[in-house]
């Protein structure tokens, strides 16, 4: 059954975000340190470069697609970089031989195989090196052998992993489910350090597998929560198995890389002609709501530099403009504070006069009028509500409910009161603060801290502040720029990308100590927030 899946996948499968990522992942699983793994003009027909165990440096050329004589031949620039061009990489002597592959998930052909035995019959008389095929029928046994031993045993695990590996891969994206497949996967038990090392590279494998769907339909959003969820569990296994840097940063920068290639991809779309103009007819709460997502995207791209050279800046910066300027954006709960707070980072490092910042006392107000003892309205809807549910049951015809019996708590509303201190928005919070003091400030904190990379976290503190109804802006504003980074997961105070993706990615993460490492990140990194 392993051997089909796998077969079938790489039937499927694309060269980009797809085979490569996979065959990096085995190449670190077998001990290789991946140097390069990519696709520029200046490659030289080296999508991965890696260097063995025993120092022999590799490349590869990656593809996704029968190779006959007629593909050879449409390829053959690319091999003949790959043979003949040296390896260009700090990490590489300049004019050091390497051994050459080229990876293919399809077949190669009896004609196809001759012609490249000739070929390296000829780069041997040269001194070149020689071109390894490889294809579907060798990287089968590879795949399957690396996970052979990680793949989901339990009954339960192994419905919810082919529920996803046969999802129609477009907006049926389950994060929760999505993250109680990658925790099967990596249960803390006593192993070595090279199997648990070995584990990860799995990981990246067989998430792989489960996001194909996805990939398949161009679904890009779910893509990069996918891939930010399997980097958010790499690093949450390495820590509580104490694992050092060497062990899994390799497979955590793949799936993070992946992610990042995913933000990148949904950025470009963004910025094409109409791109923010609905196809059909639809609400436009819906519209606003999609447009909020993808403001948002725009803001992390740039703020993590994922954009370089691949978007106009000036194009980015107008697009935010218009959708602030014109009101073209809607906040629906509470899920949709980070997409708010990365529009305004990145209004405020480009200096855009459009702001967030109404968009953001606004959620305060909404929170203030509509989550107090005798609200009539229902109350604003927490974190692990999605938009898109919200809009489902906005739709809906519902019976009447009763009023508020207790005060609902909310999660977002101490985080936002800092972020707007930090800014020195003292009259706002003068005028909220006696709505404010009634209400219930909600946190959660993780144990262990670590834990609060899943999606799920099993166990943790729950905490309920009231602010005082007096309250002295010295103190609030000292307090908002407390460092309450230590209740935060290593890789979430050390990688400030992965943390503004983590946090686009699990919007009920966020918290007062993420926000505000951010913040302090980019101070310390002398940004002009």
């Amino acid at each position: 059954m392993k051997e089909k899946l796998v077969e079938e996948w790489l039937i499927r499968a694309r060269e980009r975000g797809g085979i490569d990522k996979a065959f990096g992942q085995w190449l670190i699983s077998e001990g290789h340190e991946v140097l390069w793994l990519g696709h520029s003009p200046t490659e030289f027909g080296k999508d991965i470069i890696s260097k063995s165990p025993d120092g022999v440096f590799h490349a590869y050329q990656v593809k996704d697609e029968n190779i006959d004589l007629k593909e050879l031949r449409n390829i053959r620039h690319q091999i003949d970089d790959l043979v003949e061009v040296p390896i260009v990489h700090p990490r590489v002597p300049h004019g050091l031989s390497h051994q050459a592959h080229l990876v293919t998930s399809g077949l190669f052909t009896e004609e196809a195989t001759l012609q490249i035995r000739a070929m390296n019959e000829g780069w041997s008389a040269r001194g070149r090196p020689n071109v390894e095929p490889i294809g579907r029928n060798d990287l089968i046994p590879r795949f399957v052998g690396m996970s052979d031993t990680f793949w989901p045993e339990k009954p339960a695990d192994i419905r919810d992993f082919f529920s996803f590996y046969l999802a129609e891969g477009c907006g049926d994206f389950d994060p929760k489910k999505f993250g109680d497949v990658l925790r099967g996967l990596l249960p803390l038990c006593d192993e070595a350090p090279r199997r648990k090392a070995q584990r990860l590279a799995s990981l990246g494998l067989l998430g792989n597998y489960l996001l194909n769907p996805f990939e398949r339909e161009g679904d890009h959003w779910s893509l990069f929560r996918g891939w930010t969820m399997i980097a958010a569990h790499q690093a949450w296994f390495a820590e509580r198995a104490a694992l050092p840097a060497r062990d899994w940063r390799p497979s955590f920068d793949l799936a993070k890389d992946a992610a990042r290639e995913r933000l990148l991809a949904l950025s470009v779309e963004c910025l094409a002609p109409n791109a923010f103009k609905p196809k059909e007819i639809e609400s436009d709460d819906y519209t606003r709501a999609r447009n909020l997502v993808l403001a948002g995207v725009l803001a992390v791209t740039d703020l993590i530099g994922a954009d370089k050279g691949n978007a106009d800046p000036e194009q980015v910066k107008q697009r935010v403009e218009m959708l602030l300027q014109n009101q073209r954006l809607i906040v629906l709960g509470e899920c949709d504070v980070p997409f708010l707070l990365a529009i305004q980072w990145y209004v405020e490092k480009r200096a855009i006069q459009a702001t967030a910042i109404d968009y953001l006392q606004a959620v305060i107000s909404e929170i203030c009028q509509r989550n107090h003892t005798y609200a009539e309205d229902d109350c604003f809807p927490p974190p692990l509500v999605s938009a898109n549910e919200i809009l489902a049951d906005l739709f809906t015809a519902a019976a009447a409910k009763e009023r508020n019996r207790r005060c609902p708590g909310t999660w977002s509303l101490e985080t936002l009161v800092d972020f707007l201190a930090r800014r020195n928005h003292r009259i706002f919070l003068t005028e909220m603060w006696r709505n404010i003091s009634r209400l219930d400030m909600m946190s959660f904190q993780p144990q262990p801290a670590v834990d609060g990379l899943l999606w799920d976290c099993p166990e943790g503190h729950e905490a309920m502040r009231k602010p005082g109804i007096e309250q002295g802006w010295a103190k609030l504003v000292a307090r908002s720029v407390e460092d309450k980074s230590a209740t935060l997961p290593a890789v979430l105070r050390s990688d400030r990308d992965f943390a503004l993706m983590f946090l686009l990615a699990h919007p009920h993460r966020l918290s007062p100590a993420l926000v505000g490492s951010l913040e302090q990140e980019d101070r310390r990194s002398g940004s002009n927030r």
